[in-house]
């Protein structure tokens, strides 16, 4: 069994990663999380500071704000890391790129098999559909802190072009749509998991195209199979695309 460290153990994803573990030959060690008063088989710290365990892997769903302290503890006891942590700025976005030189790091705004599909056919239907309205809407339960979310700033870089202008919303809009225009809507609400619609508008047609996540399990899934890829990989920055590359 491989070590496994959790950042965010606690939380929904990692309560869902802990379970499923053992199918991926994965054994938590540790955990990390401000939340520790949750009973586990194993300790959970508040802070890296009181961590003195070392792992093959550790893993990142927390918060955007502790992403130095996951790099820094990583780098220094050389993990590879995976970070499913989404909300995340251009400056931390260029801490992953530093740390990637000394160790293997995933990032990736999602993990399921289905969402990688959906970007694949969004590149594919955006290809064809070059003079259709480009609109995202995600939806997810009511806790979630950042809106819009991180699969959908993904898919927006998926659908952008150089001329592309991404608008979050249309409430103080007084004017018409633009055809630069990307519009990406975000809706929070009861316990949605997690549904991404990317609607390609023509003159008397439209095409949607849906990812609906059913249960929390099919990220955790996901993490865990391109973290046993991880496992393997030299020092570099990586995505879940790369795990599909390596398959074909």
């Amino acid at each position: 069994m491989k070590k496994l460290i959790i950042s965010g153990a606690n939380g929904r994803m990692g309560r869902e990663i802990v379970r499923l573990c053992p199918s991926f030959n994965f054994i938590p060690v540790a955990g990390i999380d401000v939340k520790n008063t949750v009973p586990q088989d194993f300790p959970i710290y508040s802070s890296y500071a009181l961590c003195r365990e070392t792992a093959d892997l550790l893993i990142d769903f927390s918060h955007a704000a502790h992403l130095p302290q996951t790099l820094q503890f990583a780098a220094d006891r050389r993990i590879p890391v995976l970070i499913g942590t989404t909300g995340l700025e251009k400056a931390q976005q260029r801490l992953i790129d530093q740390a990637a030189k000394e160790i293997p790091v995933m990032q990736s705004a999602n993990f399921s098999a289905g969402i990688l599909a959906l970007k694949k056919l969004c590149e594919t239907a955006a290809d064809i559909l070059r003079n259709f309205d480009v609109e995202i809407i995600d939806r997810h339960h009511a806790q979630k802190a950042d809106a819009p979310g991180g699969t959908a700033k993904m898919l927006v870089n998926v659908l952008a072009t150089a001329s592309s202008r991404p608008i979050y919303g249309r409430h103080a809009a007084l004017h018409k749509r633009d055809k630069q225009e990307i519009g990406v809507h975000s809706l929070r609400g009861g316990t949605l998991c997690g549904t991404h619609e990317v609607g390609f508008y023509g003159s008397g047609e439209h095409l949607l195209i849906v990812h609906v996540a059913e249960d929390r399990s099919i990220f955790a899934r996901g993490a865990l199979q391109c973290g046993q890829w991880l496992l393997s990989q030299p020092p570099g920055r990586y995505s879940a695309e790369d795990t599909q590359q390596k398959r074909e």
